[in-house]
């Protein structure tokens, strides 16, 4: 009796205010905040019914609804609305002609519905709208699109649409239309709102020497921390191919990413086979595993199907695979490398099989004010196996001291030394096809000194507009005669030296932010007999509205530059440019780059990169994207020119439903 007097009363003040202020909020007795608005209300006490007419509203937890004319049946919890309905929660907006709505259980019903899903921009439109929970719907003769403005530039047409805010929209029996006309079929069609197995974006190409190209991904949500995309391919000239992309991530510091590919090529009638991946594994206890795999069967296989013009000119490709303990203190690994020569059928490459090492960290050996003293230690067992090159193996040990001492003028040294010692046998290839030098069971020992000591300062001045740092330095290095061998590694790439460098760092940068290094550069080989000074050498980068790099060397006693480096950022009436240049006398390169960014219009930009051999084949690449973007969906035209073909992809982007990419790259 106490509950219902109270009721009662509060329902009568409400029912007061209401004449006041045309609003009343009242705490039901499920303890969530109901809050009621209209130009008029009335309340029936005897059924506990509330009729809202009149820019009528019900506010009830994180629900809103509001309509011409609501009656709200109070112990039922179900609101009927008439008359331009609209709801709103964190997730949904729905408008539609009426609605009944059960506001304890978030359940209903509504005739006309257009539902908004805010993750994503889905727009739904349905004939009839059930509401299943307050994540769950299902609309009859559905329409479902991004598209904010009316002509849709694309909508799907389904006989039942399906919606979980927080998983995907299922639809049955789609037609897909692109202004207003029927493009596809499809008996179901899933869209993901998060991470869900279902269909992603074809893609679209025509190769000049391979075809037509047509690319259908399927997305596979294998769980949280896993996924695979399964790449079906077609090209009208050379066949299928399949392709399976699969990534992870686990507990215990392990992710990974593994791509492979295969396309029997009719025309070459090859098999061609990719296998590339990555697997990483860091323990909380100091070990590691690393494994980068890449493996060809055929060594032209990016040169038939990349499409990366990079990747068409690559030397070598490296395949890894490691296992570590790592401390503060030091590092022990075991390392197996491997080399494919992409661009040379030969066997000669030396390939590291394995490698067991050990590093020790910089530790302190003295200390001291003046100058305190650093010991380290780098020593490794290599194992080299080539088909028709040298094979043997190597045992190294490099220790290295560091001492450094002086603020204002900084001197810094170290002294190492490198004992070498080689097993090898096989022979070294000779020139012309004639028979190399025999170097059967041949052991060599030795040992060089590295000596490498500097000494530079910072000279910095402050001016009003900007900061001056001027940094002479003079260093030398030596390096004792090292052993006579054929490299094996880039570890081999030392030859005896005694080296005197010079170099004058000046740079400026103002409070705005602009910058301006330069640095000059010069080494004196104190051994030689004649042309005892070595290249010039000049860096500068500027930092402004243009982004400038270069750097250059000089040849002082052939009075001619033999490398030149170039690369020019700016923007010109809205374009973003790109220059560059490289160039090498000795090798005889002189290679130009360029591109450009222009925005065409509002919605379409062009994108372009070129890069012409002046010495050699002329245009090595040239890739045009032309991008096309509106509210709703986007092309993406990329063609892409190399001296022997020339292709064109296609991309369509219906936004929330994704874009086409190249997977495996």
């Amino acid at each position: 009796m106490l509950k219902q007097a109270i009721t009662l009363g509060l329902t009568t003040l409400c029912l007061f205010a209401l004449v006041a202020r045309g609003n009343c909020y009242y705490n039901a007795s499920d303890n969530s905040t109901l809050a009621i608005k209209a130009d008029s209300l009335q309340y029936n006490s005897k059924d506990k019914i509330y009729y809202l007419k009149g820019n009528a509203s019900l506010l009830k937890g994180p629900s809103f609804v509001s309509a011409d004319y609501i009656e709200f049946y109070e112990e039922q919890s179900v609101a009927v609305a008439k008359g331009d309905v609209y709801y709103d929660d964190k997730d949904i907006t729905i408008r539609a002609h009426a609605a009944v709505l059960n506001t304890a259980n978030k359940t209903g019903s509504l005739v006309h519905a257009a539902i908004l899903v805010k993750n994503g921009n889905y727009h739904v439109t349905g004939d009839y709208l059930i509401k299943l929970s307050d994540k769950q719907y299902r609309a009859e003769r559905a329409t479902i699109t991004t598209c904010d403005v009316i002509p849709l530039a694309w909508c799907l047409h389904a006989q039942e649409a399906e919606i979980d805010v927080d998983e995907e929209i299922r639809a049955t029996n789609v037609i897909g239309k692109a202004s207003d006309h029927a493009i596809l079929y499809t008996p179901v069609f899933s869209a993901g709102l998060t991470r869900k197995t279902g269909f992603l974006m074809p893609g679209l190409g025509f190769h000049s020497d391979k075809g037509a190209y047509v690319s259908i991904p399927f997305y596979w949500a294998i769980a949280e921390n896993r996924d695979m995309t399964i790449v079906t391919e077609y090209l009208s000239r050379r066949g299928p191919a399949e392709g399976i992309e699969y990534r992870y991530v686990e507990e215990g510091g392990i992710e990974g990413y593994w791509w492979a590919h295969y396309q029997h090529d009719k025309v070459l009638n090859k098999d061609y086979l990719l296998i590339k991946g990555t697997h990483i594994q860091a323990m909380d206890n100091g070990l590691s595993l690393l494994f980068n795999i890449n493996y060809l069967n055929e060594n032209d296989y990016f040169r038939q199907y990349s499409p990366h013009f990079q990747l068409t000119i690559q030397r070598f490709l490296e395949s890894t695979a490691e296992a570590a303990y790592s401390t503060d203190k030091y590092r022990a690994y075991v390392l197996n490398q491997y080399f494919t020569d992409l661009q040379y059928k030969t066997a000669l490459t030396s390939q590291t099989l394995p490698e067991a090492g050990f590093t020790l960290h910089p530790i302190d050996l003295w200390q001291s004010d003046v100058a305190p003293g650093r010991f380290s230690l780098t020593s490794a067992v290599s194992t080299f196996v080539s088909g028709d090159g040298i094979k043997g193996e190597r045992l190294y040990v490099y220790p290295r001291l560091y001492s450094s001492t002086g603020d204002t003028v900084r001197f810094v040294q170290t002294a190492a030394m490198r004992a070498d010692e080689y097993s090898l046998s096989g022979a070294l290839p000779g020139a012309n096809g004639l028979p190399g030098t025999d170097l059967l069971n041949k052991h060599i020992q030795d040992a060089s000194l590295i000596y490498n000591a500097e000494v530079n300062t910072s000279l910095i001045r402050h001016y009003s507009s900007l900061t001056h740092v001027l940094e002479p330095s003079i260093g030398y290095l030596y390096v004792s005669d090292g052993p006579r061998v054929p490299e094996l590694d880039s570890f081999e790439d030392f030859s005896k030296t005694s080296e005197v460098d010079l170099s004058l760092m000046n740079y400026f940068r103002g409070n705005n932010g602009n910058a301006l290094y330069l640095k000059v550069s010069e080494p004196y080989y104190s051994a030689k007999a004649n042309e005892q000074f070595g290249p010039l050498k000049l860096q500068s980068r500027l930092e402004t509205s243009v982004i400038l790099k270069a750097d250059a060397t000089y040849d002082l006693y052939k009075d001619t530059i033999k490398t030149a480096n170039s690369e020019a950022k700016f923007n010109v009436f809205t374009a973003d440019l790109l220059l560059g240049e490289r160039y090498n006398k000795d090798n005889s390169i002189l290679f130009l780059t360029g591109g450009l960014g222009y925005n065409i219009a509002n919605n379409l930009r062009v994108n372009t990169m070129t890069w012409y051999d002046t010495k050699g084949n002329g245009l090595r690449n040239l890739t045009i994207d032309l991008l096309y973007s509106k509210q709703c969906w986007g092309l993406d035209v990329l063609y892409m020119k190399t001296p022997d073909r020339y292709t064109v992809y296609f991309f369509i982007e219906l936004k929330g439903l994704g874009k086409y990419k190249f997977f495996g790259v």
